[in-house]
């Protein structure tokens, strides 16, 4: 498989949201990969450090990719509409900033343990 890399194609500035949210700006790496039919990710998605949101529903992972261990700055994770069946021990911890979580339509369940680890940092996840 091909690197993965952050090519600026993927900066999109979204409209306003609430007065208490930050407002988007074009500089905000966004990487959206929907209904592609996607099993895997390279590994070289690790090296795109400054990613915030990543979009990868309507494809056809089984388990969250590895290769998204250690992105410090992601805060969206979209993986709605895949296969996914588990959540690894290591979500939580491997991505720090992450702000929302969406699971809807998977078949995957939170371990209680990861879903008190996101919830008492303020993060949203959705099932």
């Amino acid at each position: 498989m091909p690197p993965v890399r952050d090519s600026g194609l993927c900066r999109h500035a979204a409209p306003p949201r609430g007065r208490d949210q930050p407002r988007r700006t074009r500089t905000d790496p966004e990487l959206w990969l929907r209904g592609n039919r996607l099993t895997a990710l390279p590994d070289s998605v690790r090296q795109l450090h400054g990613l915030r949101e990543l979009e990868l529903r309507e494809n056809e992972f089984g388990e969250v990719p590895e290769a998204l261990r250690g992105l410090p700055a992601l805060r969206r994770l979209d993986l709605r509409s895949n296969r996914l069946r588990k959540l690894p021990s290591w979500l939580a911890a491997e991505l720090p900033a992450l702000e929302k979580l969406d699971l809807r339509w998977n078949d995957a369940e939170v371990p209680p343990e990861l879903g008190r680890d996101l919830s008492a940092r303020g993060c949203v996840v959705l099932r």
